[in-house]
């Protein structure tokens, strides 16, 4: 979605106007070109007061957007600030301000505007996911906003080059979220929407093996849950948008198997809620398109050996600890989990070394 720019005062010098101005104004390309020049400037280094200043008037006076032309600028511009978010946290409140712009539809002055900065625009949403490497919160949730932004008002034009560059990178940084578990949830999200219904955003997602990077966190402590969901529902939207075996591979390690049988028990054991019970399914019918690749380790991960005690519970009694408390009800969800356990032993029992585990 792109908008019609106003014409634009400049900021670096600014005459009192004579007549009433638009309170938004898109900036001059030029005067970009001069703010830019002034931040690279080495011989200015000692005037970060005032390219603070001139950042925070770019900021007030492109409120409405960027204009599609001095895109490439405003870019130049933001990894600027990022390169010195470290050592001056004054620059991390413009570089959020400018990610913040950057969520609104650009903005054109031609008709022609639009294809003429396709590229540009593909290379600057591409960008925003390198970014993540800020270790700043507010910096990494302004991100996922934008880009969530970004996608959600331009999926339907197809012109998709700019987000398909996105899921990966936002992939990657899945592992800079160790200590920061809000952000860990808006990321999540943002991988979430983007995996929504793009055939070419989850193959992407998968390229950088985004099915394995997301199971590996799902067993991490959560008390909202919401970590759980959120990555059962990308590694869904992954089955049904991108490739099957590609999914299945990827989950078939050790680590991940480990995984998804420590949420699994949990919500088997302590999910008394109606979506839990849900989930818990989910999650048993992932592992039962597992089971079904050859030499997937269900066996070495010991995922089989706790598998076992609730195949026949309740029906036959069993002093094994983890069924001493497990409660089963008539429900439809509790049903269901009867028969994906037992379709799953049937699919094992292929394989003579399950036959074996007792």
């Amino acid at each position: 979605m792109l908008s019609s720019a106003p014409h634009a005062r400049g900021f670096l010098h600014n005459p009192a106007p004579t007549q009433p101005q638009p309170r938004c104004q898109a900036v001059r390309v030029a005067e970009l070109s001069r703010v830019l020049q002034l931040l690279q400037d080495p011989l200015s280094s000692s005037l970060k007061e005032r390219q603070i200043f001139i950042l925070k008037k770019v900021v007030k006076q492109c409120q409405r957007g960027f204009l599609l032309r001095d895109l490439a600028d405003i870019c130049k511009i933001i990894n600027v600030c990022a390169e010195r978010v470290s050592d001056h946290p004054e620059y991390a409140r413009i570089l959020c301000d400018l990610l913040q712009i950057c969520s609104l539809p650009f903005l054109k002055e031609k008709s022609s505007d639009e294809m003429s900065y396709a590229a540009v625009v593909t290379d600057c949403v591409s960008q925003m996911g390198f970014l993540m490497r800020i270790p700043l919160p507010e910096v990494r949730r302004q991100i996922c906003s934008t880009v969530i932004a970004f996608y959600s008002r331009d999926k339907h034009k197809h012109r998709s080059d700019g987000e398909r560059r996105d899921p990966a990178t936002l992939v990657m940084s899945l592992a800079l979220m160790e200590e920061q578990l809000p952000v860990k949830l808006c990321l999540l999200q943002t991988l979430q929407i983007l995996s929504r219904a793009s055939e070419v955003n989850c193959n992407l997602m998968l390229r950088a093996q985004g099915a394995q990077k997301i199971c590996f966190h799902m067993s991490e402590g959560d008390p909202s849950g919401e970590l759980l969901f959120r990555s059962s529902e990308i590694l869904w939207n992954l089955l049904e948008n991108g490739s099957r075996q590609e999914v299945t591979s990827q989950l078939s390690s050790s680590d991940c198997i480990a995984s998804l049988k420590d949420v699994f028990l949990h919500l088997l054991l302590k999910g008394f809620r109606h979506h839990e019970r849900q989930l818990r399914n989910d999650l048993l019918v992932l592992l039962s398109l597992i089971a079904e690749k050859p030499g997937a380790p269900l066996i070495e991960s010991g995922f089989l050996k706790h598998l076992t005690p609730f195949l026949t519970f309740p029906e036959l009694k069993s002093h094994n600890p983890l069924v001493r408390n497990l409660k089963l009800s008539f429900s439809q969800e509790d049903f269901e989990m009867k028969k994906l356990l037992l379709n799953m032993i049937v699919v094992l029992s292929r394989d003579l070394a399950v036959l074996q585990v007792r």
